[in-house]
């Protein structure tokens, strides 16, 4: 589950990756908006130090979280911030999503590179970097302890969607591609992302991919998927996959545009439009900040609780705290 994925627009930038066009929006319908908070409550993570940042990332079913705070690797549990610490020879390090067997990825940087991580016994260590590839970061992991990600293409320009086996093996998933990337995997092995269509080099799709096998699936790209097959992404507006059906999930009212970041097997979709938001069944309910103001939250991913994970805008109105919305 998880993710922050406005936070892959951070990620991209640290590969030095340009992003692959969306096809131009069309015109979103509004939808009905909950009274803000809704029966949700706000809790401040915290950080590792004093006066310090933080960001949640995703959340497993027990309620443990990942993240990142003042440089480094963190995962939250019992009301307790436990630092991962960063990767050797690495300077900063953040931790991207967690599964249910104590396992948690994410990528380091120093001033030279990325290198995916897995966290698992107490003890982080770099993923196997394919060859051609300077830099690569892991966006998710399942229970079977299957991770996905991406990696610098060969050529230097551009990503490739690259899975790491449970054995550690490394595995590009578009060898032949020109620009792709992996953002979720569920536990049957489902991977989702965006690959560029060949025919339209400048033209994103959402993907997924079913046995090794990719298939573009609709405009845009897919941001999340749960174990009941339904995917979540952006393309020409925000959509839900389900069945080969598309669902327009529209925008709330009053926003321009919303951005899916993730789904749980209810059904339920959180993301993000001037604030953080959670949909279920056609009504978007707006999540509550830190600091009084809505527009200052971001979500990050949910589990099948309902638990949501993100950041806001600490009460100071000078830094930004790991957030988890409960009811």
């Amino acid at each position: 589950m998880r993710h922050l994925r406005g936070r892959t627009l951070l990620r991209a930038a640290t590969l030095g990756i340009a992003s692959v066009l969306l096809a131009a929006p069309a015109a979103l319908a509004a939808s009905p908006v909950a009274a803000a908070g809704a029966g949700y409550r706000v809790i401040d993570l915290g950080t590792l130090l004093p006066g310090g940042r933080s960001f949640a990332t995703a959340i497993n079913e027990r309620g443990d979280v990942v993240g990142a705070s003042d440089g480094h690797a963190v995962l939250w549990r019992d009301g307790q911030i436990i630092d991962l610490g960063v990767l050797p020879e690495g300077s900063t390090a953040v931790a991207t999503d967690l599964n249910e067997r104590d396992e948690v990825v994410g990528y380091g940087s120093n001033d030279y590179s990325t290198s995916a991580f897995v966290w698992r016994n107490g003890q982080m260590s770099a993923l196997e970097l394919l060859p051609g590839a300077d830099n690569c970061l892991a966006d998710g992991i399942n229970d079977k302890g299957q991770i996905v990600g991406r990696r610098t293409a060969p050529s230097g320009h551009g990503t490739r969607a690259v899975t790491w086996l449970a054995n550690g093996r490394a595995v590009d998933l578009d060898p032949t591609g020109s620009s792709s990337l992996a953002r979720d995997i569920a536990n049957n092995g489902w991977i989702v992302g965006e690959m560029v269509i060949t025919e339209d080099p400048w033209y994103g799709g959402s993907a997924v991919w079913r046995h090794g096998v990719p298939t573009v699936i609709h405009p845009g790209t897919a941001m999340a998927v749960n174990e009941r097959r339904q995917i979540v992404g952006i393309g020409g507006g925000s959509y839900l996959w389900s069945r080969g059906v598309v669902t327009d999930l529209g925008r709330p009212a009053g926003a321009t545009s919303f951005e899916p970041v993730d789904i749980n097997n209810r059904t339920q979709v959180v993301g993000n439009s001037d604030g953080a938001f959670v949909w279920r069944r056609g009504v978007f309910t707006a999540l509550p900040s830190l600091a009084g103001d809505p527009a200052t939250a971001a979500a990050a991913g949910i589990n099948d609780r309902g638990q949501i994970v993100g950041y806001a805008e600490a009460a100071d109105g000078l830094t930004a705290h790991a957030v988890l919305w409960t009811r």
